[in-house]
């Protein structure tokens, strides 16, 4: 790989000056609005470090990392911060290529730390070989690696191969923002008065609750408008400017088409087990009953279903026996999608004739913000089950106690029949439209979305 493909991609290699002109960042400035995820705050500088970033296609993992290489242009030289998207690698002996020939850059130029972003690492076959190799021949020794991907499995599969080599290396999860950071970006006067609540406790939801209450019109307001965008850049920005969202679906149904692909997966399955979940979602059923209704096995299904999740499509949620506290893995599933653009996008794509309804849309939200919260070992939402017997709980968390939450798109919640199972549960919350009842723990979907973020703990 010669100089020249490698200053195509490093442009502020010519001068510190040259980062604007970077095309990420230019289209950056065409948005109406941005949020910087400020990663400086979240990874680890110290030598050697190597850090993995994960998150979904057009979650802005990219324009994240260019935005923090101008950030770290202010106190290093330009040709010690390297970036290059593996999209079009194949193998691992084109990773080492790579890597190799910026080395070789390094080494002449006489730099002795340098910090390495590797975009897209999961695109390449085999990739953690590669950098396995490195490691273990002390090439990176003195550097800082920061590598992106958009599929979890491939993530989690091949981090094995680095037991002990990751230095102070971190996990960071980068998903389309949730309900709060929204607010925030559109009307941070209003979330600057709105406290975040520390955990799950009832005396701190309540406390955060009552500030939030004073804007809930327009918490109300904002959250119809995320009901249509999401949390995906390019479709707030297109709610921004009145414009469609028929780019910003394309965008991530492109992306989400190009990692099935990749993956060996069969398209037209992908289509046929999607649209099937789409006409059962929220209700609860089993890989049999999709299979059934696709002439495909349980087993094919579990496979796709599973490779949903793992490129931050879908949640999949278990049955938990309030009893004894565990999830039924072998009973039936409930499937939401990780944003509600997902939503309208596998609608479209799947040819699927069902409506999505707000309430629908209500319950799709309140889990993908909740699965936010619970990230560990490159994966989202595995704390969560939902609860049905002969009443059903749309969201339960698992801990050394059960907290759970009932959402309805309405201001009338009948709460008398949760009661007699209430002992099963330390927090019990339930969802509406509008209503506001704090002693029997009814709260607007807004005004408790409002109050989540990402320093709430899922502890109870």
């Amino acid at each position: 790989m010669d100089y020249n493909q490698l200053l195509e991609q490093n442009v502020w290699w010519k001068s510190k000056e040259e980062i604007d002109s970077d095309i990420t960042l230019q289209r950056l400035k065409e948005k109406k609005v941005f949020w910087d995820p400020k990663l400086k705050e979240k990874l680890s500088f110290k030598q050697f470090s190597f850090n993995i970033i994960i998150g979904p296609r057009q979650a802005g993992k990219t324009t994240a990392i260019k935005l923090l290489i101008k950030e770290l242009l202010d106190s290093h030289e330009p040709k010690q911060l390297f970036y290059f998207s593996c999209d079009e690698l194949t193998g691992p002996n084109e990773v080492i290529e790579l890597i190799e020939a910026y080395l070789k850059i390094k080494k002449a130029e006489g730099i002795k730390n340098s910090i390495i972003f590797l975009d897209e690492i999961t695109s390449p076959q085999n990739w953690a070989k590669a950098i396995k190799s490195l490691i273990d021949k002390g090439r990176l020794e003195g550097d800082v690696l920061v590598a992106t991907g958009s599929n979890s499995i491939r993530v989690k599969r091949e981090a094995e191969y680095f037991p002990g080599r990751r230095g102070a290396g971190r996990d960071v999860l980068l998903l389309p923002i949730g309900f709060r950071r929204f607010v925030e970006v559109l009307h941070p006067e209003i979330i600057a008065r709105v406290p975040m609540a520390n955990d799950f406790s009832r005396k701190s939801v309540k406390k955060a609750l009552t500030a939030a209450m004073n804007y809930c019109r327009e918490l109300n307001s904002h959250l119809e408008q995320y009901f249509e965008t999401g949390g995906f850049p390019l479709a707030i920005n297109a709610l921004k400017t009145n414009s469609s969202l028929y780019y910003a679906k394309k965008s991530y149904q492109d992306g989400f088409i190009s990692d099935i692909l990749k993956i060996g997966a069969d398209i037209k399955t992908a289509r046929d087990v999607i649209s099937a979940i789409m006409e059962k979602m929220p209700s609860h059923f089993s890989y049999n009953n999709i299979g059934n209704d696709i002439g495909k096995s349980a087993k094919t299904v579990e496979y796709y279903t599973q490779l949903f999740a793992d490129i931050f499509s879908i949640v999949v949620l278990n049955n938990v026996d309030i009893s004894a506290k565990i999830p039924k893995l072998g009973k039936n599933k409930k499937m939401h999608f990780l944003d509600p653009l997902m939503a309208k996008v596998f609608k479209d794509w799947s040819l699927s004739e069902r409506g999505i309804d707000k309430s629908f849309l209500a319950e799709t939200v309140l889990v993908a913000n909740m699965a936010m919260l619970d990230f560990s070992n490159f994966s989202i939402g595995e704390r969560l089950c939902y609860w049905s017997n002969s009443n059903e709980i749309d969201l339960v968390a698992r801990g050394k106690a059960l907290m759970g939450i009932e959402v309805k798109w309405s201001n009338k919640i009948e709460t008398g029949k949760y009661l007699k199972h209430s002992s099963h549960f330390k927090e019990l919350y339930f969802l509406s439209k509008d209503s506001y009842i704090p002693e029997k723990n009814i709260f607007p979907l807004a005004c408790f979305l409002a109050v989540l973020g990402d320093k709430t703990m899922l502890r109870y």
